[in-house]
């Protein structure tokens, strides 16, 4: 760390930057070092921002305060999306009073990135500041505070966000239906006719998957007359919303999907209706997807296969985890998915049990820890698996099934879970693999 302290005071340039951030992440930054951090964070592209950022984020240093706020200003969504969650690493009450400016400034990237900060920063009165920005002139301020109820969960969807579902802009329509849907979905009960013949096609499919949800009553004919439309995504949302209500007499129009749809996604989830639905051809129709087409379709069609614990297509599947990178998201999961087959309860548990970390700090194997905790098994973790600090560089806990944080083992120390009677092993993903193809070939 000396070396690295002395190329702060010596180097010029991005070397120095780097050094910087090295010191305040892992050393005893001085003032001058934190400064000479800010400065090179400032003058960076907007896309290597956050990354800088976050060993200001992780020592909680008050320089990241400001960074934080220009951030919400940033023109992409998900840039937003970070340097907001950035800020709940901070005491509550640490924004608060910049939110509140920020969402009464005449410029209207300022607005658009508080209603994306309050999304995270839970203010005293960050209802009704949503409230406001959901009435904004501005469709993009409008867009981005609906898309903040995806987070912050009234007992009661507020008037003006169910407003916004007549909303002149397509794209607020779009993700009022979405977000309503998710939410609150006895409001859109004497409205989803409109919302599934509305003009925007995000309507119409966001208006499918919502009734998909099982919540709200409607013609099945409304949903087939879908399967046909000019959107794929449309359809695409259709054929998994009737396969979610178990619309049997749609299954010739699924199959017909399956089998002749130009898209990708749609015989996908055409094949995936028929399953669901327990049709005599949907085992069939989604194996015939497993080993064709683009590799995100395959994952698909694999994680389906595995946790319906379908034996002929494991060696697809394991075909499939085999050429596919540790970083594919359908890898790790197809390989999670294997262990259906061994232990369907504790697969079953995983998949309907819930976590939330987003203000929890540790390691990564502190984090498997919690995850087996969660499931109630004990954790042996193969000391080959990496066990670096958690928030620092590399990522930010989240909030949702355990399932999904295990298959991000994969992702972030190459690593997979086996589940086993009482216990969570995490062992390296090639030894995963080796495991479960030689549990095929001896079990068969």
């Amino acid at each position: 760390m000396k070396a690295v302290q002395e190329q702060v005071r010596n180097e010029k340039g991005p070397s120095r930057i780097t050094a910087a951030g090295l010191v305040v992440e892992y050393g005893d930054a001085d003032d001058e070092t934190v400064k000479v951090l800010v400065e090179g964070i400032r003058s960076s592209e907007d896309r290597m921002k956050m990354w800088m950022i976050r060993p200001l984020i992780e020592r909680g240093r008050p320089e990241a305060k400001g960074l934080l706020l220009d951030g919400l200003r940033q023109k992409e969504w998900y840039e937003r999306e970070e340097f907001a969650k950035g800020m709940t690493r901070f005491p509550q009450g640490t924004f608060d009073a910049d939110l509140r400016k920020m969402a009464a400034d005449a410029d209207e990237a300022a607005r658009r990135g508080a209603a994306r900060g309050l999304a995270y920063v839970e203010t005293t009165d960050r209802l009704e500041l949503l409230r406001k920005l959901l009435q904004d002139p501005s469709v993009a301020v409008r867009s981005e505070a609906v898309m903040a109820f995806w987070r912050v969960k009234p007992k009661r969807a507020p008037a003006e966000l169910e407003a916004r579902l007549t909303d002149p802009s397509d794209d607020v329509r779009k993700w009022a239906t979405d977000v309503m849907g998710k939410l609150d979905p006895a409001t859109l009960k004497g409205r989803v006719e409109a919302l599934l013949a509305d003009r925007s096609p995000g309507v119409r499919e966001k208006a499918a998957g919502a009734v998909g949800q099982g919540q709200i009553p409607v013609s099945p004919a409304l949903l087939e007359r879908l399967l046909v439309d000019s959107e794929s995504g449309v359809r695409s949302s259709a054929a998994w919303a009737i396969g979610r209500l178990g619309y049997a007499k749609s299954a010739e129009k699924l199959i017909e999907l399956w089998q002749n749809d130009p898209d990708r996604w749609v015989p996908l989830n055409a094949a995936k209706a028929l399953l669901q639905m327990r049709h005599e051809r949907g085992l069939e129709a989604v194996r015939s997807l497993i080993a064709q087409g683009a590799p995100v379709h395959t994952g698909s069609a694999a994680i389906t296969l595995m946790e319906q614990a379908d034996r002929p297509s494991v060696p697809a599947a394991l075909a499939f985890v085999g050429r596919s990178s540790h970083t594919f998201y359908e890898s790790n999961q197809t390989l999670l998915a294997m262990n259906a087959f061994t232990q369907p309860d504790l697969y079953k548990k995983a998949k309907e049990t819930t976590i939330d970390l987003r203000s929890w700090k540790g390691t990564e194997h502190e984090w498997i820890g919690k995850l087996g905790e969660a499931l109630g098994l004990q954790v042996e973790i193969d000391p080959a698996i990496p066990n670096f600090p958690i928030a620092g560089r590399k990522r930010t806990p989240q909030e949702g099934p355990v399932l999904d944080e295990l298959a991000r083992i994969g992702f972030y120390v190459n690593g997979a879970p086996i589940f086993e009677p009482g216990r969570l092993r995490v062992v390296r993903r090639f030894d995963a693999l080796d495991h479960w193809e030689r549990w095929h070939r001896e079990t068969k």
